[in-house]
């Protein structure tokens, strides 16, 4: 367990919760606003659209189950919002409409949620401590490349950073609607393309650390610019902003590190790194996430996190973003849903890959080859019978071909061993969260009947992770009979975790 970064994400939540901030657990991690202040107008807008029935779609059913109303507090909002994120492998891409395909866009859901609500959300921070066995951190993760298993796992605290999107079917209704003189959706994306908020974001979290961090310890962060890439932000327009966020940092101190990921790199004109209170530098040689032999040092590594659902480039096999690495090189998996996982050594075969960026963006079907190669993915335990990683032989197939142009994947892989394939990370949670649930159902189930008191329930579901807020809504939704009973099949088709 790793004990230090444990004590430190402690610390950071303690420090924030002094100072009357939201902290909401999530496993060994935290969901954690910095600035409920700069949140306030936001908060503010979703209590009207509550009264005025214009919120997005969780926080719409919140009120028809009588959750929520126009009274609710700041907290009892953001903590809805949250709940409705799960481990069901939706990406944002996907559901937003980023990718260039058709399917894409006919299974957009941007009505989940409404401006407001996305703003919320994405200002706030994902904190988990993890043990991580390789690094640095790279595209693919090819074990033939930069990317080794550590000789000793190292402590590190992973945080989830979202940026903001400008692009896709959202962004392109926010901008047409403003290019009419629409004059709130002139503010909205003026308030997405605008860089202070992505160093809002970064300056709370930085001045969260140094108020936690023990007095001996020397800090070392990594931050990868978000919002750029598949989101569409300009570097030009971002890295600027996104450096000058240690500015106000006043407690950083000379020997702490900060350094910035950002791709592609910016030009010298677009990014003046200068002179400041702490180590700095701009695409380290190292590379994201590198072991540190020295001792005392709290290493945090910032990426960008998907805003839609729970690491779904993680539970897809995916490592094509940051997010996917540090689900792939650390235990994070298992840190955030109590599935236990092992490290398995992956060969990925020879296949066809999109020739470029712009060729896939453009929609252009221009291809190469992508040589095969070796790399590493955590795996649930049960999915390869808790073999060691030197016995487990496992082979690759992506699920929509072809391939990203780095040799990683879009949608996800499927992991075979002998043609076969393996068990997933979203049947292992699923099955996780099914089995928990059946274990108080055969408590309280002694006729077996497949029907349990409400009433009784209620209580124990805590022991499975349900919140009395979730339980309350699952039973309005899967019904009560004239007896308050609740029938155990319906319970587990609401769970959905695995849909």
């Amino acid at each position: 367990m790793p004990e230090q970064a444990m004590m430190f994400a402690y610390g950071v939540a303690e420090a924030v919760a002094k100072h009357a901030q939201f902290v909401h657990p999530r496993g060994d991690g935290y969901h954690i606003l910095f600035d409920e202040s700069e949140m306030s107008p936001y908060f503010d807008a979703i209590r009207r659209n509550l009264e005025n029935k214009i919120s997005g779609a969780i926080l719409a059913h919140a009120v028809e189950m009588g959750n929520l109303h126009r009274a609710s507090s700041n907290q009892e909002i953001w903590t809805t919002l949250l709940e409705s994120q799960k481990f069901n492998g939706i990406d944002f891409e996907h559901a937003y409409g980023i990718m260039p395909d058709a399917h894409a866009r006919a299974r957009s859901c941007g009505d989940k949620y409404n401006f407001e609500e996305t703003i919320v959300l994405s200002h706030t921070l994902l904190l988990v401590p993890v043990m991580q066995h390789y690094g640095p951190l790279t595209p693919k993760l090819n074990l033939s490349g930069p990317t080794k298993e550590f000789e000793q796992p190292q402590p590190l605290l992973a945080v989830g950073m979202i940026g903001d999107c400008v692009k896709g079917p959202f962004f392109e209704n926010i901008s047409k609607r403003a290019d009419a003189g629409c004059g709130v959706a002139i503010e909205q994306r003026e308030t997405l393309t605008h860089p202070r908020r992505l160093q809002q974001k970064l300056r709370g979290l930085i001045r969260g650390l140094l108020r936690a961090r023990p007095a001996d310890c020397t800090l070392r962060i990594d931050a990868t610019l978000v919002g750029t890439g598949a989101f569409g932000g300009s570097v030009q327009k971002l890295a600027q902003p996104f450096v000058d966020s240690l500015d106000d940092c006043s407690d950083l101190a000379a020997q702490d590190e900060v350094n910035f990921f950002i791709f592609p790199p910016p030009k010298p004109e677009d990014l003046v790194v200068g002179q400041k209170k702490c180590k700095t530098e701009l695409n380290p040689k190292c590379g994201l996430g590198a072991a540190s032999a020295a001792e005392n040092v709290l290493r945090v590594v910032v990426a960008g996190f998907d805003p839609v659902s729970l690491t779904p480039h993680g539970v897809k096999y995916r490592a094509v973003s940051a997010e996917g690495q540090l689900c792939h090189t650390t235990d994070m998996l298992q840190r955030l849903n109590s599935v236990k996982g092992q490290f398995v050594r992956v060969e990925i075969p020879t296949g066809d890959a999109w020739e470029s960026p712009a060729a896939f963006f453009a929609g252009e079907h221009k291809t190469k080859q992508e040589e095969g190669y070796r790399t590493v993915r955590f795996v649930p335990a049960a999915a390869v019978q808790a073999r060691s990683c030197e016995e487990v032989q496992l082979v690759a197939r992506e699920n929509k071909p072809p391939r990203a142009w780095n040799g990683d994947t879009f949608n996800g892989w499927t992991l075979l061993s002998h043609e076969t394939p393996t068990g997933s990370w979203l049947d292992a949670i699923y099955e996780s969260v099914s089995e928990g649930v059946l274990k108080v159902f055969r408590k309280l189930d002694d006729s077996g009947t497949g029907l349990v008191a409400a009433t009784s329930l209620q209580y124990l579901l805590g022991s499975v992770g349900v919140s009395e807020k979730e339980a309350a809504d699952a039973f309005r939704q899967v019904g009560i009979n004239k007896d308050g009973m609740i029938d155990i099949n319906r319970f587990l088709s609401w769970l959905n975790i695995g849909n």
